[in-house]
């Protein structure tokens, strides 16, 4: 889905306007559009793997793995409420 990026821009690839892509979520029981948890998420992993490149720390690679999840979690739960 298009969860990574701002909810104008996702609207806007959909053909729709932002007010109905709202509309439709919040009728799905997604409240908040998820864009900026998952560019927070992001950007902690992208550290972390340039600290990984200067370590090659295990701790480092099981952090970056509980992110992806972290990630890949939000985009399934707002999917389910989409439905």
């Amino acid at each position: 889905m298009l969860f990574h990026l701002p909810i104008e821009t996702a609207a806007k690839q959909m053909n729709i306007c932002p007010t109905v892509l709202k509309k439709i979520c919040r009728k799905g029981s997604l409240m908040r559009w998820p864009h900026r948890k998952i560019k927070s998420l992001q950007t902690k992993i992208m550290s972390l793997k340039k600290l990984h490149t200067a370590a090659k720390d295990d701790e480092v690679n099981v952090e970056i793995e509980r992110l992806q999840r972290r990630i890949d979690k939000i985009c399934s739960d707002a999917l389910k409420n989409m439905k």
